[in-house]
């Protein structure tokens, strides 16, 4: 797993953590401005090793984990420093690879042997929500290659394989995506039927094509 610095505010206390999609990089939340916290990406679950003393300084850390990021935070979830305030999950559940809470089994390899370039497309496109809404989020899109993502997807499937009794995370708060046609609304309402705080809202999986602030994200563990 990289974890890398995207943002730094002069003299912040507080600082945000963020999780990103699999097979994903910083281009999917460059867009998003911040005036009060360093910002923190993780990319890469092909190895979930990952040192984060790096903000283990901060008085407040804000996490954010979003689709396959959600199951990354569980699982380096020990790691993490004592002082996390919040903690969002956005369309995702720990629960990856289920025909029911999850994305369904024969997808989840399915989208492992056939993926290539022109696969990537399609599922971008599903992932945006629309084909107009890919042509308008393409500058957000991974500009990782497809071989480096289909072994990254290898990998997070043989450790959900090898790990199927994982400790869940305490989330402040769930935000599920109606229009979500990749963990679909219904998979992830049946893994977070418990949750006290969730927010169904109807964004597709890609949730962040119209964010402009941290804290409009941050705002949904109020």
């Amino acid at each position: 797993m990289n974890i890398e610095q995207i943002h730094t505010i002069q003299g912040a206390t507080e600082c945000l953590l963020f999780f990103n999609g699999w097979g994903m990089d910083t281009n999917a939340i460059q867009h998003i401005t911040n005036r009060n916290y360093d910002i923190f990406a993780c990319n890469n679950y092909t190895d979930l090793t990952v040192d984060f003393s790096i903000i283990e300084n901060y008085s407040k850390v804000h996490i954010v984990a979003w689709s396959m990021g959600v199951w990354a935070c569980m699982n380096v979830q020990s790691k993490l420093p004592k002082t996390i305030a919040s903690s969002i999950a956005i369309n995702g559940t720990e629960l990856p690879m289920h025909d029911t809470m999850g994305i369904p089994s024969t997808i989840f390899k399915g989208t492992i042997e056939a993926w290539n370039d022109n696969t990537r497309t399609k599922f971008n496109i599903r992932m945006c929500g629309s084909r107009e809404e890919w042509i308008q989020y393409k500058p957000y899109m991974s500009k990782r290659i497809s071989t480096e993502q289909k072994k990254e997807l290898e990998e997070i499937h043989s450790r959900i394989l090898l790990n199927k009794n994982s400790t869940p995370f305490n989330w402040t708060s769930v935000v599920i995506g109606e229009r979500d046609l990749i963990f679909t609304a219904e998979n992830q309402k049946n893994y977070w039927q418990s949750h006290i705080k969730r927010f169904i809202l109807p964004i597709p999986h890609y949730p962040f094509g119209n964010i402009t602030t941290w804290d409009e994200i941050l705002n949904w563990a109020k």
